[in-house]
């Protein structure tokens, strides 16, 4: 039997030295979210290029996402948190550079950095998941992601704060220093997660493989499309990048919508908040739910959940009502987005994990590139109503793709694909 209640205890302290250095990470990005397109505005002097540091991040992560996975399955998960955690940090040095002398073309090589370091983003959920018995991977997504809506609520008021008292230079430095501190936590982080993950037996030793005979066989590490082709990787893949259409929809317009309305932006920053603390309260138990009752139920429920919020979201201004909405699709965001490494888990070995995570953080990119501009085209040529409309239309999508997938119990998929690739084998010298 699996013991449910404690961790080895080596495998604690990596635990919450990789969560540490994730919570880090975060707050060091986060604590641009507030300044990066006003800082933009303030030294290039057009209103039209707000976005543009934003944009560029974005598809820095998507280039850099597949190359840090690679690299941390050649050379494991702490030297590539290392790297990514450095790129961050010294992208923030120089963006600070580029505010403190009032140049856009420094700004924008920050940008490119802080865009290439986030790119290692999904590393620290993958280290997290390599710890965990396959019966406990929610359970690891969970803590992981939880991790990640910490910083994602404490940087953006912490760089809000200091932007306000000191100016965005100190406030970009802020950010190196939070990467910085991230950078010493996972220096003390020994043994590296991937050789956790590629010996389980031996950290858990009264953890008995239910088949044996299968670890024997000696099965080739699978490239990039090959893994793809997984139909449960699939099913991660673009849930993960249409759960965003909501999320991002309401953070673009609910601001235009309401301050036109008469409310202050005080109330839309509360309701931003709201989100941000529904994804935070439901990570670690939505984990926990999708070990006992599987990957495809919770996704389902994040689907539905979302769906339903953002069908009712431009029905309304009643400000309880939206704070209503806003906090579900805090809990629908956060339900499919701590599945998804979950199911990249259930599907790989360790030394393939790396860069099929890598599509985690494509994914990510890929949404928030993709649904900022759809959401302002529907609202500014079709109308508000659309809005809704879409936005639910775009979770059906989620729910179809669930239709295909067959899962007997949690982790573990009856498709015809899984008789042929068992995530459960020995690597070829």
């Amino acid at each position: 039997m699996i013991k449910k209640l404690a961790l080895p205890s080596v495998i604690g302290k990596n635990v919450f030295l990789f969560l540490g250095g994730f919570v880090c990470f975060i707050i060091a990005f986060q604590i641009g979210i507030p300044l990066f397109a006003k800082a933009a505005v303030n030294i290039s002097g057009k209103k039209e290029l707000a976005g543009l540091p934003l944009t560029i991040m974005a598809l820095g992560a998507i280039l850099a996402s597949i190359p840090f996975g690679k690299m941390a399955d050649k050379v494991g998960r702490k030297l590539s948190g290392i790297l990514s955690t450095l790129v961050i940090g010294i992208g923030f040095v120089v963006i600070a550079w580029g505010s403190s002398v009032s140049s856009f073309t420094i700004y924008l090589s920050g940008s490119v950095l802080i865009g290439a370091g986030m790119g290692g983003v999904h590393l620290f959920v993958l280290a997290v998941n390599d710890m965990f018995l396959p019966k406990r991977k929610g359970e690891a997504s969970g803590l992981a992601m939880m991790a990640m809506y910490t910083g994602a609520v404490v940087g953006p008021a912490l760089g809000g704060v200091m932007a306000g008292s000191y100016g965005f230079t100190y406030a970009f430095l802020i950010g190196c220093i939070f990467a910085a501190l991230g950078l010493i936590v996972l220096l003390f982080v020994n043994p590296d997660p991937l050789e956790i993950g590629s010996h389980l037996e031996k950290y858990y030793p009264e953890w008995e493989e239910h088949s044996s005979a299968e670890t024997k066989k000696e099965l080739r590490i699978r490239n990039v499309v090959q893994i793809f082709r997984l139909y449960p990787i699939q099913v991660s893949f673009w849930s993960r990048i249409l759960i965003h259409a909501p999320r991002f929809f309401l953070i673009v317009l609910v601001p235009i919508i309401l301050t036109e309305l008469g409310f202050s932006m005080a109330w839309v920053g509360i309701l931003i908040t709201v989100m941000g603390i529904g994804s935070f309260v439901v990570s670690f138990p939505i984990g926990r739910l999708a070990d006992r009752f599987g990957r495809k139920m919770i996704l389902f429920a994040g689907a539905m959940i979302s769906l339903i919020a953002i069908a009712g979201a431009m029905y309304t201004v009643n400000i309880v009502l939206l704070v209503i909405v806003f906090l579900a699709i805090g809990f629908g965001f956060s339900a499919v987005n701590n599945v998804a490494p979950t199911m990249v888990a259930d599907v790989t070995h360790p030394k393939e994990r790396g860069k099929a995570m890598g599509f985690f953080g494509i994914a990510s990119g890929a949404g928030a590139v993709l649904f900022p501009m759809l959401s302002s085209w529907v609202y500014g040529t079709l109308g508000p109503i659309y809005v809704s409309w879409i936005g639910a239309g775009i979770m059906l999508v989620i729910v179809l793709l669930l239709i295909p997938l067959h899962e007997r119990a949690p982790g573990i998929y009856d498709n015809d694909w899984q008789k042929h690739d068992s995530a459960k084998f020995h690597l070829q010298d």
